[in-house]
């Protein structure tokens, strides 16, 4: 999954910035000289900012020479905040869909245990009732190990899974298919909007700019332009848009 992916990356990222915090007396001299050069370069002077009895836009920890402030009220702290971010943005993320993933044939056999799943949106499944859905589970297990091609991701399970036979797999797999840490598709609509509603076109209609989204977002699907002339042709020319 590209989730899984994501937080194996994520969390390689945060052990190096935290390698680099716990040896940031070491690190943070390299750094700084690197820093100091390159401002000379392009002709910027390196000076600490004046110090005053109250700041509310920045730290304000009183320091010795330069660098030192600069490591205090700069360096560290913005390590701080981006590991924190980090893990606040994929650890606990990852953990929400590793249980959800439990619902994919290919962890089956990994034995995922998808009870926090339960638990963190039990106030949208149709059954309360643990036991109820874990039933279903398995039953869904074993209607999946029968199915071939055996589907592979949230939204191929998602085409194979009876609403009605399945309410509360249904209902994970489509959270699961959602999720942002799970899927790209909510940020490539983010992205498109930006480029569609933009200050030229603030007072576009919602049935238009969905439109204009899903033709944005979904490009590679073929559209036949004589089907949308008929589709015109056919409604009033005080056409809505």
């Amino acid at each position: 999954m590209r989730g899984s992916r994501s937080s194996t990356k994520s969390a390689v990222v945060i052990n190096a910035l935290q390698l680099l915090r716990d040896k940031v007396d070491e690190e943070y001299p390299h750094l700084y000289e690197k820093a100091k050069v390159l401002i000379e370069e392009n002709g910027g002077i390196l000076l600490m900012p004046r110090i005053v009895g109250r700041q509310l836009n920045r730290s304000n920890i009183p320091a010795s020479d330069i660098s030192t402030y600069y490591k205090i009220n700069l360096f560290i702290p913005f390590l701080d905040h981006t590991i924190q971010q980090l893990i606040e943005r994929f650890t606990k993320h990852r953990k929400v869909v590793s249980a959800l993933s439990g619902v994919l044939p290919s962890n089956f056999a990994k034995g995922c245990e998808i009870e926090e799943a339960f638990c963190m949106y039990s106030e949208v499944l149709p059954e309360k009732s643990t036991s109820v859905v874990k039933a279903e589970l398995e039953v869904w297990k074993a209607a999946m190990t029968l199915t071939s091609p055996t589907p592979k991701s949230a939204l191929e399970c998602l085409d194979k899974c009876d609403q009605k036979l399945y309410p509360n797999i249904y209902t994970l797999l489509q959270i699961l298919a959602t999720l942002p840490v799970s899927t790209a598709t909510p940020e490539r609509s983010f992205s498109s909007l930006r480029r569609l509603k933009n200050y030229l076109r603030n007072t576009t209609g919602e049935n238009r700019l969905n439109g204009l989204a899903l033709m944005n977002i979904h490009y590679g699907i073929e559209i036949d332009a004589n089907e949308v002339v008929d589709i015109f042709k056919k409604k009033n020319r005080r056409l809505i848009l």
